[in-house]
This record gives structure tokens, C-alpha cells and sequence, in this order.
């Protein structure tokens, strides 16, 4: 590569890598919210470092120089003439796409037995100079003849060019021999790169060699065999790459054949070149691959330059922080760690008491391979009700990943169902509480011992007896009745039933809470509690409780003060399982409603790390959630998207498709141009978005156990707690 000059003196090596980073001037922990600018740059290394160097890359700013390799040996005889009609056919697309800045070189190879080559008394070979013909003789019984006919020369000419394609297959430069199947391609782009035959590439312009042929190499002896695949994988390949030249073959073999070394050479380069099984039967082979690999040059190849870049914090994503370049000493500088974040997850939140194994999945961001963390309890089980025989434990952090498991174990106590969630705790299983899980419900499906009906005894338990008749023939004189006191009703003790909820804090990140209440509550309504620590904030019913008693008390109706995140507008249509769509405020918990599978988009409540996924065309499927929770709130402010394509507010977690790749984002930060992705998978780009003003009912919506579902058609994401 050439040498560039620091502004203050000092030669620079441009760095040796080149990745996409993220851009702040200020504040590196907006990069975790999904903030930062996205482009390609030069880098030391292959990540981050202090001390690195991170440059501006070129992308065509120094052209294209592009040779020609072509087979000419007697089984291109056929193909010869499509050969030169396509690539005649596919100069102007090198002149648009290289806006005119642009050389090309004609290079052909051919092998024989030791005879000159057919064309080697034309006065169109003898008059080439001595530094445009090789032949090379290894004893080896074949002799390989690699010849240039028009080196790289004047920018955006194709004169010289042209002529010497035109003579292939003619008087003046009939076709060769090729004696056995194999042929030296290998040799001819090592003579290419390492010799100079077609001229030197200019040191800052995308360099390539188009191999034209119908053949598995052979190197110097027209055998292929491991020798080959040596050549390719340990010198020529790595040759090629160090030089930054990238080769793309175009060749009728398909590109698992064995022998066939080609496709490592093409492949094998960063950046890579390309492989395309072609037809030669006629000249639009070029259709193939070989119009768009050149379209794309420009789009996929960076040069690195020693340019600086601007001051500020670079983040590449996955990292777990975020490093400081400082251009006026053209230096990583310093290095920003981000805050470890932790959310845990069941795999399912209805199970019941008959050996049933609950997984949570606790998922992390900046958390080093190997943490160890901690669990305990929480809800209204102990350790009697596992298996197990445990209330607490600890598991270890792996690629930000941990799990730990728990099995139910059946008793003969009919308690109605409990209720099972986690506390993840840092340093002990007393520590600090830094996530807590979602309850999952435990069925109960255990019966009591039946309790035994006494058998009468004492006065009484004989024989019935007879009744005397009190008239009729016999019955004699009725006797006088003696009066008999009827003794004071002996008080009833009032009995004070209740009804007892799970209660949803307003907060979204607090553990569920149980509460009672002297009347029946409407489910997903907010209310006020009394009676006990838990009154510190309102609740929303979100099931109904089996028990009789809890020292927590239900008061009036309330509201989620400061409510109304992560949801949407009243009236959206929400698609279920079946197929309808009912609008989200008459959703019902336990309803089953359309979700979408993407790719691997972290099944997780931490938002920091869902906006930081990122994924290019992901996997799409059809599955099926739950409704787990569904809050009303009041709002002034939402945003419209499309004229009523669909209605959020603000912090509403939305899946949109942004400089092709799938992210997430919440409301207020989506774009212009950016698309929404509808329930068949269609691209639908978001031409306008308005804020509008007013009151407006909202409804949060949580499901389970995937996370996503379907409003007014278009796949979008449920409330999520930020943590």
C-alpha cells in the first residue's frame, strides 16, 4: 500500500482493517439506546483498542484497474467468441460505475507439450515485448504460456483493449492447445500480481482480474491434485489478499467440483471476489454475476486511507463499551465501559405441580465470561414445592447468557395455585436484586386426603321406631300436648370474606404483589392498596387469586400516574390466533393473539438490549402469544404514523427495517424512510410522522411467551420496563 503523511510529519500506515462502528460526539452511553451514526471505517486490528488509529476509508475514489485472464487453450474454441462478445458487452458498464476513472489488461493463458504455441510466429506475439510473454518450463513434460496482449494503461480507454480481444480466435491470435484437461489459471494471475505482467495497479484503485475459463487448475505439470489446493490456499490466495486484489472467476464448472481451487482463490480474499457457474453457450454469461459483482465494487470494496476521523466516541457493536478517538493525535484514546444490565425470563407462565421443570433464562449486557450470580425465590412457594429442595442458588454468565432450572413436585394439599418468580442478586443469593422475573402460575393438581363422615351413636342410633297413630281405630284418646320452650337462637358469627388479586405494579419493573379486597375488582383496572409496604404505588388487577387472606388491602380506583409509555392508541386492531382482530382495549387476559418469530431478536425485558439487536434480513414465522397484561392510561401527546397507518405513544418499542437491517426503536426515534414490516413480511416505508396533542386513552399490552404481535397489520413489539 502507499504511504500517506500525518499532518504533523509523520508517515502513516493506513490500518489494516476495515468494520462498520457507531458515531457520538458526546455521551458514549446513548450507543446503548441505539443512538449513533453508522458508517464503514478504517481501524488497527480487527476491534478496538487504545492506541488504535481509526481513518476514513476511499470507495472509488482512486478507480477501477481490471485485467482480463482469459483461457485460450482448445476447449474455450467453442466458447471464444461469446467470450469476447460479453466482455465488449460489459465495458460500459465499467465506465458508468467507475464514473470514467478506469484501465483495463487483456492477459490469456495456454499449456502444450513442449512446442511452440500455434501463435507463437504471428507478428502479433513476436511483436509484444519480452515483459508481456512468460512461458514456464518446470521439466515437467508441459510447458505453460501466459501472455498480456494489452496492458493497464491510459485512464477510461478501451481502444487498445479492444483491438487485441478482437484478434483472439484469428489469423492473428489463433486459439492454443491446453494438452490435458487442467490448465495453469493459477500461474497466470500469479504472473498478474506478483511479476507485474499487465503493468502495476495503481496503489488506490479497487484491483481486479476477471479468470475466464472451463477448467480445474493444473500449475506447472497439467495434474490437479493436493499440490494445487497448496498453491491456492497457502500462497496464491493469501498473495492476492495481501495485495488487496480481488479475483472473480466466471467459469462453466461448478464451484463444488473437486479440484476445483478457483473458488478458494475467489472467495478466499477480503475483499472477496466472486465465483459464477456460467454458460457459455452465448454472450449474456455476463448476466450471470458479473454485471452486478462490478455494480457492486464500489459498494462492498473500501481502501484504507490514512484521512482522519472526526473526535469523538466509536463504538463497534457487541462490544461491551465504547472508545474515545482523539484526531489531533490521531489515537484511541480512552475507553467507556457500559453499565451492566440483567433481565430474567421463564419459559412458560402456566405449569403445574406434576414434576413440571421451569427454566429461567437470565439474559445480561457488559457481564465478562464466567460471572457468577445469584437466585432466590420470590411469590408464595418455598422449597418444599421443587423437587429440588432448594429456595436459592447460583449459575454462571456466558455470552451474556445464564440459565438455572426448577422442578414442581406433587403434595396432597389443596392450596388452590401459588405462584413462582425469581430475584437475580449480585455477590451472594442475599445480594443486591438486579432483575426480577415475571410470576409464572402453578396449577394445583394435588387433592387433600378425604376427611372421614362420623357414624351415629348414642341416643337415637337404634332402631327406628314406630310411630304411634294419632287417630283412626286403636289410637285411643289423644293425649294433651305439653308445651315445649323453644330455646334463643344462639348468634351467628359474622364472616368477612374477601377476594384476593395478583396486583401489577405501576412501576413495570417491582414483583408482582397479592391484595385483598372486600369486593370483586375488574381485571386490567389500576387501583390504590393500603395495609402494608406495598402501598408505596398503584397496582393494576391482572388475575384473580384463590385465598382468603392478605394483609395487603384494595382501596378505590386509580391511575398509573406518569403512565402511558409503550403503548397504543384506543381502537387499534389487534390480530388473534384465529386469525380476527379485535380492538386492543377489549383484549381479555389469557387471549391468544398473531405473533411473529424474528431471526434472533433477544427474547428479553431489558430494552437497552433490544435496542442494541441489529440483524439483516432475519428469519421470519408464524407463532402464537398469550395476553399477560393489559393497562389503560390517558395521554396528551402520541405520534401518528402514515395518516393513521398506525398510532403509539412516544416510547412505544416499534420493529422497523432502517439502512437494510432489522431493528428495534422506540416511537420517537424513527425516521423518515425508514419501513415498517406489515403481517405478510411487506416493506411499508414510513413516509410521514405527526405528533398529535389532545386526550387519549392508551393501552399497554404485554404477551407471552413471545413477544411480539400484530397492530392495524404491522409487526410491532409489547411493553417492555426499561430498567
Amino acid at each position: 500500500m502507499a504511504l500517506s503523511i500525518y499532518t504533523f510529519g509523520e508517515e502513516c500506515i493506513p490500518p489494516s482493517d476495515t468494520f462498520e462502528l457507531k458515531y457520538l460526539s458526546s455521551n458514549p452511553i446513548n450507543f446503548t439506546t441505539g443512538g449513533g451514526t453508522t458508517s464503514t471505517y478504517s481501524v488497527d486490528g480487527s476491534s478496538l483498542n487504545i492506541g488504535d488509529n481509526i481513518t476514513i476509508p476511499t470507495q472509488c475514489a482512486g478507480g477501477f484497474d481490471i485485467v482480463f485472464l482469459i483461457d485460450i487453450t482448445s476447449s474455450m474454441s467453442g466458447a471464444i467468441e461469446n467470450v469476447k462478445s460479453g466482455i465488449s458487452n460489459i465495458l460500459s458498464t465499467i465506465n458508468t460505475e467507475s464514473d470514467g476513472n478506469y484501465r483495463l489488461g487483456l492477459c490469456v493463458f495456454d499449456e502444450n507439450t513442449g512446442t511452440n504455441p500455434s501463435y507463437y510466429s504471428t507478428s502479433t506475439y513476436s511483436n509484444l515485448p519480452a515483459s508481456q510473454k512468460v512461458s514456464i518450463n518446470n521439466g515437467t513434460g508441459r510447458v505453460q504460456w501466459i501472455t498480456c496482449l494489452s496492458p493497464l494503461n491510459n485512464i477510461g480507454s478501451t481502444t487498445a483493449f479492444t483491438s487485441n480481444l478482437s484478434l483472439l480466435n484469428t489469423a492473428s491470435f489463433p486459439m492454443g492447445s491446453g494438452a490435458n484437461n487442467p490448465e495453469p489459471g493459477g500461474l497466470g494471475v500469479n504472473e498478474i500480481v506478483s511479476n507485474g505482467l499487465a503493468g502495476s495497479f495503481r496503489s488506490d484503485a479497487i484491483k481486479v482480474i476477471i479468470l475466464i475459463t472451463d477448467n480445474v487448475p493444473g500449475g506447472d505439470d497439467d495434474i490437479n491434485n493436493s499440490t494445487d489446493q497448496t498453491y491456492f490456499n497457502n500462497y496464491l490466495t493469501p498473495l492476492c489478499d495481501s495485495l488487496n486484489v480481488q479475483v472473480m472467476v466466471q467459469s462453466s464448472v461448478a464451484n463444488d467440483q473437486p479440484g476445483n481451487y478457483y473458488y478458494n482463490l475467489a472467495t478466499g480474499t477480503n475483499p472477496a471476489g466472486r465465483y459464477d457457474q456460467v454458460n457459455f453457450g452465448n454472450s449474456n454469461w455476463i448476466n450471470t454475476g458479473l454485471i452486478s459483482g462490478i455494480q457492486s465494487l464500489c459498494g462492498e470494496t473500501y481502501t484504507a486511507s490514512c484521512e482522519p476521523t472526526l473526535t469523538g466516541w466509536y463504538y463497534k457493536p457487541g462490544d461491551s463499551g465504547a472508545y474515545y478517538y482523539d484526531s489531533s493525535v490521531q489515537q484511541v484514546t480512552s475507553y467507556y465501559a457500559f453499565p451492566a444490565t440483567y433481565s430474567v425470563t421463564p419459559n412458560v407462565y402456566d405449569t403445574d405441580e406434576q414434576g413440571r421443570t421451569i427454566v429461567w433464562t437470565v439474559y445480561t449486557t457488559n457481564i465478562s465470561n464466567g460471572t457468577t450470580l445469584y437466585w432466590s425465590l420470590n411469590g408464595n412457594v418455598n422449597s418444599n414445592d421443587f423437587i429440588n429442595a432448594i429456595s436459592s442458588g447460583q449459575f454462571t454468565i456466558n455470552n451474556n447468557v445464564g440459565t438455572f432450572q426448577l422442578t414442581t413436585k406433587a403434595d396432597t394439599s389443596t392450596e388452590g395455585s401459588e405462584f413462582v418468580g425469581v430475584y437475580i442478586r449480585t455477590g451472594s443469593v442475599s445480594g443486591t436484586i438486579v432483575a426480577t422475573s415475571e410470576y409464572t402460575v402453578i396449577s394445583d393438581t394435588s387433592q387433600s386426603l378425604p376427611t372421614p363422615t362420623p357414624t351415629a351413636s348414642g341416643v337415637g342410633s337404634g332402631p327406628t321406631p314406630t310411630p304411634t297413630p294419632t287417630s283412626g281405630a286403636g289410637a285411643g284418646p289423644t293425649p294433651t300436648p305439653t308445651p315445649t320452650r323453644v330455646p334463643d337462637p344462639t348468634p351467628t358469627p359474622t364472616q368477612f370474606l374477601y377476594d384476593v388479586y395478583v396486583m401489577d405494579p405501576c412501576d413495570g419493573t417491582s414483583a408482582y404483589v397479592y391484595a385483598r379486597s372486600s369486593y370483586s375488582l375488574s381485571l386490567f383496572q389500576v387501583y390504590s392498596l393500603s395495609g402494608s409496604e406495598y402501598a408505596d404505588q398503584n397496582y393494576t388487577a391482572i388475575d384473580y387469586y384463590p385465598q382468603t387472606w392478605y394483609d395487603t388491602t384494595v382501596l378505590d380506583p386509580a391511575s398509573c400516574d406518569g403512565g402511558g409509555d409503550k403503548c397504543l392508541l384506543e381502537g387499534t386492531m389487534v390480530k388473534l390466533a384465529d386469525g380476527t382482530s379485535t380492538a386492543i382495549e377489549n383484549l381479555k387476559y389469557g387471549q391468544s393473539v398473531s405473533s411473529v418469530v424474528i431471526g434472533n431478536m433477544p427474547d428479553t425485558d431489558n430494552v437497552q438490549q433490544l435496542l442494541l439487536w441489529i440483524q439483516s434480513n432475519p428469519p421470519l414465522s408464524n407463532t402464537t402469544s398469550s395476553v399477560k397484561n393489559i393497562i389503560k392510561y390517558n395521554v396528551n401527546s402520541v405520534l401518528n404514523f402514515n395518516n393513521d397507518l398506525l398510532i403509539s405513544s412516544k416510547d412505544h418499542l416499534h420493529i422497523i427495517k432502517r439502512n437494510n437491517a432489522w431493528i428495534t426503536s422506540i416511537a420517537s426515534d424513527i425516521m423518515i424512510g425508514d419501513y415498517f414490516i406489515d403481517e405478510e413480511y411487506n416493506e411499508i416505508e414510513i413516509v410521514s410522522i405527526q405528533e398529535m396533542t389532545g386526550s387519549y386513552n392508551v393501552y399497554k399490552l404485554n404477551v407471552e411467551s413471545n413477544d411480539t404481535f400484530i397492530a392495524n397489520g404491522i409487526i410491532t413489539h409489547n411493553a417492555k420496563p426499561l430498567p
